[in-house]
């Protein structure tokens, strides 16, 4: 699947619109929104649309309650093309339900609500009420090289070396949008949308490639993608389920699968996702197995102690369907949360990987750092603040069964769900907005100066202030694994 792409827009256009999809979805309400009662009549109904010059009316019931839409492409099809009495109420040719969004949502969830349910109208809530509506139109309004275009640009494209010009430039934005003051957890958001896109098309022209797939099945994507967190370009961590097919299919069926994650991996290295070193990734047979294979998986790691697997399972409670059938991993999480119950040592052990890493400060405060080496007077960002806490805000969620993979919007709801300290919840969530923001304004230094990116820092080059919040940061994931290990009677030393 390679071959030449087609025209894109410039960076900078691509960096001005990126940065206007970053702000509020309020911005663009359309107030009064015209409201119509579910038995209003499909004539009187499209007689105010055409009164107030509106393209759509939102449908409320008899307790004033948003019911549906009703809009242009819906008279003209349900009604005119249908040859439908227009005497009729209005709720007999009403779209339900509605898709909405809160107003302080910023637009680009707008963009890939509109792009995941093909749907041109977007009701906007406040406190839960209606507040206003936007349109697709109005987002090509707003910019003709929006993320909204980047998108549909992906879609065009026939080949990887057309989906890594779109990456390319889309990685390009991330700079501008730390400059503007945009959190490095937004960016996150935003760029991972891009990758599931890019992701899916892969996945769409290998289907095309290999023909349709004999089973039902799901894409999923583990570790930072897993987590909404993907930034600059990081080796890619994927794994498929599928169906469990009858007896006499199993091995056709897998053959299938095994070729599809062999070719969907390689066409995504094409597409400039460098592959994973430690082999998570679907061109891996353990990580292409039936929903009774996952199970398996998932399974062993709760009864049996195995020491080498430690430094990569954990990633795997990360996944997320990008492609397929989502109800595979919603079922796999039903599952998982069954094992955690019924096998409460498991919980103790994951209490144990989630808490056994220290942060690199000393007990008088200073920075542990590399001694000698490449990377001497310096430590590993990733592994040694990011990782350990990543891994907090995931036990919770599995311990509290909450379905959620972003770090912070797991520490959201463990906070929501849990007695714990509210303070120190909240102080974790600052403290991972911090680190992912320290990271990548790090890494762009790194590649301004023509260096390949890396989670290595010398806290010796970062002003006094950065130095300051950082011992803060670590200060606080010390007390957090503290109080896991309170909780679970932990002690320092490999659990088995």
């Amino acid at each position: 699947m390679s071959g030449q792409s087609e025209s894109l827009p410039s960076v900078e256009e691509t960096k001005q619109s990126f940065h206007i999809l970053t702000g509020h979805i309020r911005d663009l309400a359309h107030t009064p929104l015209l409201t119509c009662s579910e038995t209003t009549s499909i004539q009187e109904t499209a007689q105010l649309m055409n009164d107030h010059r509106v393209s759509a009316a939102v449908i409320l019931n008899a307790n004033g309650q948003v019911a549906g839409i009703v809009t242009d492409w819906d008279l003209r099809e349900r009604v005119v093309a249908a040859g439908r009495d227009t005497r009729q109420p209005i709720h007999e040719v009403m779209s339900a339900p509605l898709i909405t969004i809160p107003a302080d949502a910023p637009i680009y969830e707008a963009v890939s609500l509109m792009i995941t349910h093909n749907i041109h109208h977007l009701l906007i809530t406040l406190d839960q009420q209606p507040l206003g509506l936007v349109t697709s139109h109005d987002l090509i309004v707003l910019h003709s090289t929006s993320a909204f275009f980047t998108v549909r640009e992906i879609k065009r494209q026939t080949t990887t070396a057309g989906l890594r010009a779109v990456l390319d430039q889309t990685q390009q934005t991330i700079p501008l949008l730390l400059r503007q003051g945009v959190h490095a957890s937004q960016i996150g958001w935003l760029m991972t949308d891009i990758n599931d896109h890019l992701s899916m098309r892969v996945l769409e022209l290998t289907e095309a490639s290999l023909g349709p797939p004999p089973l039902p099945y799901c894409w999923l994507v583990l570790g930072s993608e897993g987590r909404h967190e993907q930034t600059f370009k990081t080796d890619q961590d994927n794994a498929l389920i599928y169906a469990d097919p009858p007896q006499e299919a199993a091995d056709s069926s897998r053959a299938y699968f095994l070729e599809f994650g062999r070719q969907a991996v390689a066409s995504l290295v094409e597409a400039g996702f460098p592959p994973c070193p430690g082999l998570l990734t679907a061109d891996n047979a353990l990580w292409v197995q039936p929903v009774s294979g996952w199970q398996n998986h998932f399974h062993r790691w709760a009864t049996t102690w195995e020491p080498e697997e430690e430094p990569n399972f954990l990633i795997f409670f990360d996944f997320r369907g990008v492609y397929g059938d989502l109800t595979f991993p919603k079922n796999l999480r039903h599952y998982i949360a069954k094992l955690l119950d019924e096998h409460p040592r498991f919980l103790t052990r994951l209490a144990h990987l989630s808490a056994s890493l220290p942060p690199p400060v000393g007990f008088f405060g200073q920075f542990m750092v590399e001694h000698n080496g490449e990377h001497k007077h310096e430590f590993d960002l990733k592994q040694r603040a990011m990782v350990p806490l990543v891994d907090l805000a995931r036990f919770f969620a599995l311990k509290y069964h909450l379905n959620e993979t972003n770090t912070l919007t797991r520490l959201e709801q463990v906070q929501e769900a849990s007695d714990l300290s509210a303070d120190l919840v909240h102080e974790l969530a600052q403290s991972f907005e911090f680190l992912l923001n320290l990271r990548l304004q790090h890494q762009w230094k790194q590649i301004q100066a023509g260096q390949p990116p890396s989670n290595y820092l010398n806290p010796d080059h970062l002003s006094a202030l950065e130095r300051s919040f950082l011992k803060e940061t670590f200060k606080t994931l010390a007390q957090a694994q503290a109080l896991l290990h309170k909780m679970y009677h932990l002690k320092v030393g490999r659990f088995y």
